[in-house]
């Protein structure tokens, strides 16, 4: 299963959580792909889609990004594909939840995402749920409050969407 996140729904969190055993869950990180050495590798995606495909063909939950560009080299995946994204409604909260988080590590992939989020927030949750709607093979978990946790949204995703 591939579960897209968007950011600051907590993936790394619970993927270095030892709570969650039930399953093989990993978070993958998609920095790794797109930062090296020679620069920024315009097709980063490619790997990164294959990556996440082949883990969840063994049976591993993998938390990937919502990079448009990873969504559309998976759209024809025969994986299970969730979107899990906040409501339009939570721009403020989650805005400042990203900043936050960027003050308190420092990381530049923190800074980036806060970055997005704050001029980019709207747009990038109606494509999240255009894509939900009108692709075919894509499953939506919408969060719809801050009090929310990824531990019991994935339990919820494993038991509507596990065979």
């Amino acid at each position: 299963m591939i579960i897209f996140g968007y950011p600051g729904i907590g993936k790394s969190t619970l993927a270095g959580s030892k709570e969650v055993k039930i399953h093989d869950v990993i978070d993958l990180e998609s920095s790794f792909f797109t930062e090296h050495e020679g620069g920024k590798d315009p097709y980063w995606y490619r790997l990164y889609a294959k990556v996440a495909e082949d883990l969840s063909r063994q049976g591993m939950t993998v938390f990937v990004s919502t990079h448009e560009k990873v969504i559309n080299a998976l759209k024809k995946s025969p994986e299970k594909k969730i979107l899990v994204f906040p409501g339009s409604y939570l721009k403020s909260y989650w805005v400042k939840k990203l900043d936050d988080r960027r003050l308190q590590t420092g990381k530049f992939k923190d800074k980036r995402a806060y970055l997005r989020a704050k001029e980019h927030y709207e747009g990038d949750v109606t494509e999240l749920l255009r894509v939900a709607r009108e692709e075919d093979g894509f499953k939506m978990y919408l969060i719809e409050n801050m009090n929310y946790d990824l531990k019991d949204i994935l339990m919820d995703i494993w038991e509507k969407y596990e065979e």
